[in-house]
């Protein structure tokens, strides 16, 4: 970076005269404002007091190369001046990328901005006489930042302060500006497949010397086009050069400019440190499923199948033609690779090169069959043996989850537990005598499963609970110890702390993980630490709007947190509901204005897992309480807040399932799952409480029929699915009916006109009619590449013309849409690079709204680390 004069400026500001302050704590704009969005795509607000954030949107700019389009919020001034802004980190933790801008016209402006090269970066650069140049680029540790320009005739200053008060000059230049001139805020989002960037601005201040008599600057030698043309090329492969500079310097070489990171847990003391900050990291999106290799050398994540060397070396693929699947692990020799492939249900081993990590052939399959039910999916990882010569993994191909081991040919296979309750995540001790496991406690009634730790000899014997309230622990690489992490909920969302266990004489340790640190926690090979990977990218989930024929998406809701994983139109369409937490949701208009906070803390409590669900008419509300009981309280859309207290009408709801209750069609019932019978089967409850009566009665192995119940149109029949096909039963009570065979099938939907129930099979999406129990089909999934494996959210359009559901097809899920009477199929939102998740049909049926969630970078991967002995003595009574 170009060096930074850190002393401050000599003598006392000739600025000293206030010509304007906005502390934007009036919820409105100044009349004297002026905004200015080219594209009419960014928003401006006020999402907290005194707080101004302006949101642009992607391939929003302010450089001739791109486009001039970024949205600004200026005044006019004359003469000589200030101005200063204050920039903090958006109230969700979006990326700032905007500052302050002097502008004349699209040939002479001058920007002053953070955020553009990295969240840690200033950048300065101006136009004149059309000529684009590159200032120069600071790196700051501050947080917030000040921002400061001053204008004397035609001597400029830039300058940054990380208190407001020492201020550290960036850059004095010439510019020859005639007036007036407009200053002011800009946001900009320059590329354009970035995610929406959020700027937020304390206050903006204008001051002068008391002369503000206008310049009237005459223009220079001018040059001519080509000359112009000949030095613009120039300054854009100079300013090419310089971005490519500052965005390859690994954030080490940020650290060692802005001091070293840690951060400490302030309950105990116990310090975080910034082991490694590399840009390499950033090709792990999602940070969920992270691994260290045996050696220390390799970090691998189980969503992409990125191998990323820690010492030298570029990331790779290390499996293709696999995804999804569960998080694999390194042999500790490093010469094989064993993992999961769901959607071929088996246990694969890959020989590695115990150099490289990269694979000497293709992988094998060495067990086929591993999981039975699809609640086996996603539990745990493979483990090895230290020997490298078993592979323990945990599987139900016998009837229960077990613990299994296997030779890493599959020759010898040998089931090492066999208990009805269910074993999981199995982990080898460093001496290979013993296996730990994760095994459910016997208790019912609970809202969360309970799970222990169990210790058992690797050549089988009696096993020995271990730990209690506990779930997918390891050994440390030393034998010692035990680790283990845990979620709670609190009043700020879900709360992780990591607990040791130490062996010797059974004591926990114990200690909170910042948010700032911690996706995942392994073990470094020394096992003197416990390391944790933080991905440089962030989650976003996003309320999208589409037209039904086609065209651009649209975004709603820019400036609101959104977790919009369902959505309710209200029946005017005018209005769109999408949670953001378990406790309150947003009303958002659907063409334009302020979105409003619908309250919804009602006593009982609600699980911080579950989601609430509203009924058709848009008066009641159903969740869970964190006792297990099913409660209706009474809203209102228009006041966006409970009206009434909640009225109880179920309870039994089983440990860890999620909830997804169907209302019917009137609003006056919910069927919902419970285990009150013993069996988890379909219960009728009324929304003005009473005993709620069950509905069917399946054998207590079927799996849940949450996901799959449908009411008909007029509410006097339910469809439902489970592993032996499709069935109705009349809403008020009687005997089941089957009417599709014992093809796996999902998501039955009723048309609107009753006459029709759709649902997906494993190659075809069908419809049978609920009288005569003739099938038709609609679609050939295989012929479009989908499969119905991986379909999902089957809804009718209003008018019973078309059918939409959520397929994947890589690399994402996307909505697509089928046409009943010619069997089309189109796909909605196609440019849209993020997953969709759940979509609905507006009122009307022209538009659909969807989630659209999407892994984006916003700063570099780091790995953070602890030291054990620090915890130890720290939290030592």
């Amino acid at each position: 970076m170009l060096s930074v004069a850190t002393a401050q400026a000599e003598g006392r500001s000739t600025f000293t005269k206030l010509l304007f302050l906005d502390h934007f704590d009036k919820g409105v704009l100044d009349s004297g404002w002026r905004w200015v969005d080219p594209w009419d795509d960014s928003t401006l607000s006020f999402p907290r007091y005194s707080w101004l954030e302006i949101v642009a949107t992607s391939g929003n700019d302010l450089q001739p190369k791109a486009n001039l389009n970024a949205p600004r919020l200026i005044r006019p001034i004359s003469g000589d001046f200030a101005i200063e802004t204050r920039i903090s980190p958006s109230r969700d933790g979006s990326f700032p990328s905007g500052g302050l801008l002097i502008w004349k016209d699209e040939e002479n402006f001058i920007r002053f901005e953070r955020g553009t090269w990295g969240f840690d970066t200033i950048l300065l650069q101006k136009r004149e006489a059309g000529l684009f140049q590159h200032v120069g680029d600071w790196f700051f540790r501050g947080n917030p930042i000040y921002l400061r320009m001053e204008r004397v005739g035609s001597d400029f200053k830039a300058l940054f302060s990380e208190d407001g008060r020492r201020w550290n000059e960036a850059a004095k230049f010439k510019f020859n500006l005639s007036d007036p001139l407009y200053v002011g805020l800009h946001a900009i989002c320059f590329a354009a497949d970035f995610p929406p960037t959020a700027t937020d601005f304390d206050y903006f201040k204008i001051l002068s010397t008391g002369n503000n008599k206008p310049y009237r600057i005459k223009g220079g030698n001018k040059l001519n086009r080509d000359e112009l043309l000949a030095l613009q090329k120039l300054e854009e492969r100079k300013l090419i050069e310089r971005a490519n500079h500052v965005l390859s310097k690994t954030a080490s070489e940020r650290e060692a400019l802005a001091g070293v990171a840690v951060i400490t847990d302030p309950k105990t003391g116990v310090r975080f440190k910034k082991k490694l900050v590399d840009e390499r990291l950033d090709v792990i999106s999602n940070p969920y499923g992270v691994r260290i290799s045996p050696d220390g050398r390799f970090l691998y994540d189980a969503t992409e199948y990125w191998v990323v060397p820690l010492e030298e070396g570029e990331p790779f693929k290390l499996l293709s033609g696999f995804r999804w699947d569960i998080l694999g692990r390194w042999s500790p020799d490093m010469k094989m690779f064993a993992f999961f492939c769901l959607a071929r249900n088996s246990l694969w081993v890959v020989r590695l090169s115990p150099q490289t990590s990269k694979p000497l052939g293709p992988p094998k399959e060495i067990v086929k069959d591993v999981f039975k039910e699809e609640k086996m999916r996603n539990r745990s990882s493979p483990s090895w043996s230290p020997d490298s010569k078993w592979i323990a993994f945990s599987s139900d191909k016998a009837g229960n989850p077990d613990i299994w081991i296997v030779s890493p040919d599959g020759e010898k296979l040998t089931r090492l537990t066999d208990d009805p309750l269910g074993e999981f995540s199995p982990w080898w001790s460093p001496d290979g005598k013993s296996i730990i496991y994760s095994k459910r406690r016997p208790i019912s009634g609970e809202i969360r499963p309970i799970y222990d730790i169990w210790i058992i000899p690797s050549e089988g014997g009696k096993a020995e609970k271990l730990i209690e309230n506990a779930y997918s622990a390891g050994y440390s690489p030393d034998g010692e110890w035990i680790g283990f992490t845990k979620r709670r909920w609190s009043e700020k969302g879900w709360i992780r702390d990591v607990v040791l266990f130490r062996l010797s004489d059974r004591r926990k340790f114990e200690v909170t993980v910042p948010d700032e640190v911690w996706d995942e926690a392994f073990w470094s090979p020394d096992g003197e630490q416990v390391l944790f990977f933080k991905s440089g990218y962030d989650w976003r989930s996003s309320l999208r709007v589409v037209n039904t024929y086609g065209g651009p998406w649209i975004e709603l809701g820019r400036e609101c947190k959104l977790v919009a994983w369902d959505q309710v139109w209200t029946p005017d369409g005018e209005k769109i509901i999408t949670m953001s937490d378990t406790d309150f949701w947003w009303i958002i208009p659907t063409k334009g204005g302020v979105p409003i906070k619908f309250q919804l803390r009602p006593e009982p409590r609600s699980v911080g897992f579950v989601l609430p669900s509203f009924s058709p008419d848009l008066t009641r509300s159903a969740y869970v309480s964190e006792d297990g009981n099913l409660w209706v309280l009474p809203i209102s859309v228009d006041k966006a807040k409970a009206v009434g207290k909640p009225v109880k009408v179920g309870e039994g709801f089983e440990a860890g399932k999620p909830f997804f209750v169907s209302w019917s069609p009137d609003s006056k019932r919910i069927a919902f799952p419970s285990r009150r019978g013993g069996s988890r089967d379909i219960w009728i409850a009324s929304v003005k409480g009473g005993k709620p009566r069950q509905l069917t009665s399946q054998p207590g192995d079927e799996p849940e029929p949450e996901w799959s119940v449908s009411w008909s149109p007029d509410s006097r029949w339910i469809a439902y699915s489970n592993k032996e096909g499709i069935w109705v039963i009349p809403s008020s009570g009687g005997e089941p009916r089957r009417l599709v065979g014992s093809e796996k099938v999902l998501n039955p939907a009723w048309s609107p006109d009753g006459e029709e129930i759709a649902f997906i099979g494993k190659s075809h999406i069908s419809t049978v009619n609920p009288q005569t129990g003739e099938i038709k089909q609609i679609l050939d999934l295989k012929a479009h590449n989908l499969d119905g494996e991986d379909a999902w959210n089957l809804v009718w359009s209003p008018d019973g013309e078309k059918l939409g559901f959520i397929g994947f097809k890589d690399p994402r899920y996307r909505i697509w849409i089928i046409s009943i009477s010619t069997g089309y199929l189109t796909e909605l939102a196609g440019d849209d690079p993020g997953d969709k998740y759940f979509f609905t049909w507006s009122p009307d049926g022209r538009k659909v709204s969807y989630s659209s969630d999407r892994y984006y970078r916003v700063r570099t991967g780091a790995i953070w680390a602890m030291d054990v002995e620090e915890l130890v003595r720290k939290t030592s009574d």
